[in-house]
């Protein structure tokens, strides 16, 4: 079964690219969705904000951006270290919003290297088989 993440151009399969919901990073820290490209070695967190939230919440969500690639690339250094036959995967993180950030708020994200996508879900949208 796959599943198509609107607008975010990226298809999940659960035999070939596993999509994680709420992940917990060794850190503690729990990143909304991370996704596994296995065959290009390439690991996704994505950082989610809805249409609701305010402006203080959006700065939150790209400085949590800033975090997550810190951790995870961490902690593929950390993997690495410990497995001689472990191969890097390369780390993204992406942050995503129902809603185009703010002028100041897009700047600093610019600024701070944090990739950003505005998705408009309707209303009515529930991911198939969803346990939420």
């Amino acid at each position: 079964m796959a599943t198509e993440i609107p607008g975010v151009g990226f298809r999940s399969s659960s035999h070939h690219d596993p999509a994680t919901i709420e992940k917990r990073l060794l850190s503690g820290d729990e990143i909304e969705v991370v996704l596994e490209q296995v065959s290009s070695r390439k690991l996704i967190g994505i950082e989610v904000k809805s249409r609701k939230s305010n402006d203080a919440d959006l700065i939150r969500g790209v400085l949590q951006c800033v975090k997550y690639q810190a951790i995870l690339n961490a902690t593929e250094d950390y993997l690495t270290s410990r497995d001689k036959d472990w191969i890097p995967r390369a780390i993204d993180v992406l942050f995503v919003t129902e809603r185009t950030l703010p002028p100041g708020i897009a700047e600093l994200a610019k600024r701070l290297g944090v990739s950003r996508r505005v998705v408009l879900v309707p209303d009515n949208f529930t991911l198939p088989n969803s346990t939420y």
